[in-house]
């Protein structure tokens, strides 16, 4: 039987059905979607909050070159929406993994912690399921650190790491927690994010592919900021976290690559880079570097040039005015870490690499296609550079 006809005409009659004859049980269907705010207000003795803060905007600085280029990501008006941060204390609330999910006990997704990069909400795969698990219970106090994404770089250290400092902001002590629930344990930076946080490794549990958590009491904290965004107070937060205070004025050149990687590897980079180093700049790949690491020599850098990729995470760590230039292709062009640099006070500016033919079939937001730079963003690079650098 073709699983796309199974998904498309059987699956959603099922969960219909599941809906109609399970209901609310720990095991049955999601019911529907509602907001956290909403909810809470109508299930008063199950639900209630521990800090809300107040939606807020911001006024971001256009990148350096956007009068040239002038591409609709980085228009003001997508930046920073109204976005309040909150922590939420659920009795019973199920979590389910590895897109992070929340769910009521009267069965209902809470949509504004719960996300899923496929779409948002109706199509998060809590939503498509038909039966759970038996739910794994955690008794006590349980902290969500966990986000969808969240074995990606960029999503850690964005998105799950600075939960805790909602928990800071709202005054709730670690020493009421009993634990954890976090994307993963595995990953190097993980362990040390989560060593740094004092958080103790017996305490957590991992949102794994499968994993189907009860817990008595859940304090399910927001995002930090609208996804793909970032707050001042999150950059630092990270600061704080991994730099080690330092006198040294930042001097360092820093071309950022994607040496390996599957995709956004810039095919002429070779080009591109004998013309960076005649200006000072080195290579930078992390490797095996830790978080504290890679964060002492972005603390160093003057300027960072590379294309779209989690190692530009960080400029979170740069100084104040720093330069940030980063390349994309024509097809893909994220404004995450214009955000992260307006968050961190630094100067950026972008490149469009050239489209082919071949290119141009692809569906648009495709993330895996290389970038080839080109003559006249080549061009735009030399006279970025040579103003911006001039005045740092």
């Amino acid at each position: 039987m073709p699983t796309g006809w199974f998904k498309r005409e059987i699956r959603p009659w099922l969960i219909a059905l599941a809906r109609r004859r399970v209901g609310s049980t720990r095991r049955g269907p999601v019911q529907t979607m509602v907001w956290t705010t909403p909810w809470i207000q109508s299930h008063p003795q199950e639900g209630r909050f521990l800090l809300r803060e107040k939606p807020r905007r911001a006024n971001t600085a256009r990148p350096l070159n956007q009068a040239t280029r002038n591409h609709p990501a980085f228009e003001a008006k997508n930046f920073q929406q109204g976005w309040g941060t909150f922590i939420a204390e659920i009795q019973g609330a199920f979590v389910t993994g590895p897109s992070v999910g929340v769910i009521t006990p009267n069965r209902q997704l809470l949509t504004d912690v719960s996300f899923e990069f496929s779409g948002w909400p109706q199509s998060h795969s809590a939503m498509r399921r038909v039966i759970f698990p038996k739910p794994t219970f955690l008794k006590g106090t349980w902290v969500l650190l966990a986000t969808t994404g969240g074995d990606s770089y960029y999503h850690h250290m964005v998105e799950s790491a600075p939960r805790m400092e909602l928990l800071r902001r709202a005054g709730l002590s670690q020493k009421k927690v009993d634990g954890w629930i976090v994307n993963g344990t595995g990953l190097p930076y993980q362990k040390e994010t989560w060593q740094r946080l004092g958080l103790d490794a017996k305490k957590i549990r991992t949102l794994t592919d499968g994993a189907y958590y009860q817990c008595e009491r859940l304090w399910t904290p927001s995002l930090p900021s609208a996804p793909g965004c970032m707050w001042p107070e999150t950059a630092g937060f990270l600061k704080k976290l991994f730099v080690s205070p330092s006198k040294r004025k930042p001097h360092r050149l820093l071309y950022v690559p994607r040496q390996g990687l599957p995709s956004r590897q810039l095919l002429d980079e070779k080009r591109v880079f004998e013309y960076l180093r005649t200006l000072g700049f080195e290579i930078f790949s992390p490797g095996k570097m830790t978080v504290a690491e890679q964060a002492r020599i972005f603390a160093e850098a003057r300027a960072v040039v590379g294309p779209h990729g989690g190692a530009m995470t960080n400029v979170v760590f740069t100084n104040p005015g720093a330069l940030v230039i980063e390349f994309f292709h024509p097809r893909y062009v994220n404004p995450c870490y214009w955000r992260v640099a307006w968050a961190n006070r630094c100067r950026y500016a972008y490149l469009l690499g050239e489209a082919n033919s071949a290119d141009l079939r692809a569906s648009p937001g495709d993330a895996t296609g290389h970038i080839r730079l080109g003559d006249a963003a080549l061009e735009e690079l030399k006279k970025v550079l040579g103003r911006q650098l001039a005045q740092s």
